[in-house]
């Protein structure tokens, strides 16, 4: 190159240019270029190659002496990393898994055009090891493991073309405990009627806002008064009520949850549930109540849940599945009571239902509710 920029008809024309010529192992592979870029096809070089350039200077006449560039070796280039992704092969809202399976779903790539391997590496909820793959060009692997533990499990993978890695592709998995996510759709005080509520009163009092054990609520102080609350809601798998009442001690009363059929004064009862709007009131778990004394096809719980020692304030709670029909019942948040024998329709509106006490013929004590919450659950 010093001889050509000295070159007298170069000085004189102001044209200096030069040619390539590139090789690999000895065999031409290049173009005119001042660069050799490989494409995905390895067409100019691959790696374990020597490679060398010769050059020969132009002044616009002649050309001058070729010169070659040192010989360089064509080092490795490491593969891409695959996309991984984890399934299982039941239900995830169960509690474990059989077998966890993880998926490389866009494969690695490699410039070299290497046969490449993957390695599979678990790590279980507690980040520790849990089980490795040998070298595979397999697009999947399985983690055998009968009943998972619950947590956040991981896949590793990574791709090799004999000499060296790829980076690590991970996907992670979370294996859940089985337990129902609620989520809390409607609330309401029952400081006042809430929108929409339809009233019957029985045969004594009516029913309204008050004061009672210290707490304002909605109170029903007779016989058969009922309060239906429209809530709209999705068709979620899973349903519950939750809501505080007031239960005064009457001498041979229990909470029925689902209500007894009730023939003229016969039973003495409470009632909370779902149920739909009806030219005649309310259905209530497979039934019809549609005024004092009168209803028809609800479900009897076989003995009325007892519980309550003092007349105060409880919380009780329904959770419904759609499912399998199984209906839970809670007070002060111990499961007291579960039947299966209850198929509720999935309605867009449910109606919940509060009764008051039944206590025939004469005046009956009050009974009142308040924090009414309805929740739906994945």
């Amino acid at each position: 190159m010093t001889s050509l920029l000295s070159d007298v008809d170069a000085a004189q024309s102001g044209t200096l240019t030069a040619s390539y010529q590139w090789y690999a192992d000895g065999q031409l592979v290049g173009t005119d270029s001042a660069s050799l870029v490989n494409g995905t096809m390895n067409e100019f070089f691959a790696k374990g190659q020597d490679v060398y350039v010769v050059v020969t200077p132009n002044d616009g006449v002649a050309d001058g002496t070729p010169v070659q560039s040192n010989t360089v070796t064509v080092l490795n280039s490491a593969p891409t990393a695959p996309t991984v992704s984890i399934s299982a092969d039941n239900d995830p809202a169960e509690v474990g898994v059989d077998d966890l399976t993880c998926m490389i779903d866009v494969e690695a790539s490699d410039i070299d055009g290497d046969a490449l391997t993957y390695v599979y590496t678990w790590y279980d909820e507690g980040g520790n090891w849990a089980d490795e793959s040998s070298p595979t060009t397999d697009l999947s692997y399985d983690y055998p493991g009968s009943g998972t533990e619950v947590g956040t499990w991981t896949c590793e993978v990574v791709a090799n073309d004999g000499d060296v890695d790829s980076t690590v592709a991970d996907a992670v998995y979370e294996v859940d405990d089985g337990s129902i996510v609620w989520t809390e759709i409607w609330s309401h005080p029952l400081t006042s009627q809430p929108a929409g509520a339809t009233t019957y009163n029985g045969g004594w009092q009516g029913q309204g806002v008050n004061t009672i054990g210290n707490r304002t609520g909605w109170v029903q102080n007779s016989d058969h008064n009922r309060l239906w609350i429209p809530v709209t809601r999705s068709s979620t798998d899973f349903e519950a009520v939750e809501v505080d009442l007031y239960k005064p001690l009457i001498s041979g009363a229990a909470f029925y949850p689902l209500g007894r059929k009730y023939s003229m004064g016969f039973e003495e009862f409470l009632q909370f549930g779902f149920g739909k709007s009806s030219t005649n009131g309310s259905v209530s778990y497979g039934g019809y109540s549609n005024g004092y004394g009168s209803s028809g096809g609800i479900v009897s719980v076989t003995s009325g849940i007892l519980g309550f020692s003092s007349a105060t304030w409880h919380t009780l709670r329904v959770e419904y599945s759609y499912v399998d029909n199984t209906s839970i019942y809670y007070i002060d948040g111990v499961e007291v009571y579960t039947t299966n024998q209850i198929a509720i329709d999935q309605l867009l509106t449910d109606h919940v239902l509060l009764l008051g006490s039944v206590n025939c013929c004469s005046s009956p004590a009050n009974v009142a509710w308040s924090n009414l919450k309805v929740y739906e659950g994945q």
